[in-house]
């Protein structure tokens, strides 16, 4: 067992990573002195000994973390965190993307990506592509109208020109969104959006990427059974 205490305030671990040979990385996110909270991310041999601690913090405020990935495409290996951070405009939030070096731990690049000022993003789930990219899964909230859509997001392994999607099928609740993207396979790209029978949350949690399909996990609204677990294969 192993424990991280920060500074101050709550630590909190939101995302866990196993390589092959049994290395771990662990990403959340850590409140400490200055109030303004950031995103850890750890490494841990396979018997548990510290290899190295990183935090990430926002230019403008704090960021959260909420999945880890690991990359072992050769030539771009390293460890990709997601997760989001306060754009500074209206309270909004941005997508965030961080990729470390898997080995030093060192910074290789981050990214944002965001629907504009107004609306509040954050990757609950991400994923590495045969590419060694990263999609991400999660939500958008849209505070002028009150509505939250599904959100998915995407950066090429080189942490360049990211896109990003929302998906909506209704006014009322979240909608289940997940886009599966290989820009090479050219016309084999789709995207999918699942609305529950019912109007509530309809929520993508996880997702696994691999060349036979990607499968997503998480919740959906039924009029007849309030919330049901999902699995899916597209």
């Amino acid at each position: 067992m192993r424990r991280y205490a920060g500074p101050s305030g709550s630590d909190e671990a939101l995302g866990v990573a196993v390589d092959p040979s049994g290395t771990s990385y662990v990403t959340g996110e850590s409140n400490g002195t200055s109030g303004k909270p950031r995103a850890v991310t750890i490494k841990y041999s396979s018997a548990g000994s510290l290899r190295w601690r990183r935090g990430f913090t926002g230019i403008v405020a704090g960021t959260q973390a909420n999945a880890i990935a690991v990359s072992r495409v050769p030539g771009k290996a390293g460890v990709i965190i997601a997760g989001s951070m306060w754009n500074g405009m209206s309270e909004g939030g941005d997508i965030l993307f961080v990729k470390y070096g898997a080995t030093s731990g060192a910074t290789k690049w981050w990214r944002t990506i965001g629907n504009g000022e107004a609306f509040d993003e954050s990757a609950q789930e991400v994923a590495i592509d045969p590419r060694g990219g990263a999609v991400a899964v999660g939500a958008t909230h849209d505070e002028n109208n009150g509505f939250t859509h599904g959100f998915i997001a995407g950066i090429p392994a080189a942490g360049a020109d990211g896109w990003g999607h929302e998906y909506w099928s209704g006014a009322g609740g979240t909608d289940f969104a997940v886009k599966y993207l290989f820009r090479f396979v050219g016309p084999g790209d789709w995207d999918k959006v699942l609305d529950g029978t019912a109007h509530g949350d309809d929520i993508c949690r996880a997702v696994v990427v691999s060349p036979a399909g990607a499968y997503a996990a998480g919740e959906t609204a039924n009029a007849g059974s309030g919330t049901d677990a999902l699995l899916v294969k597209f």
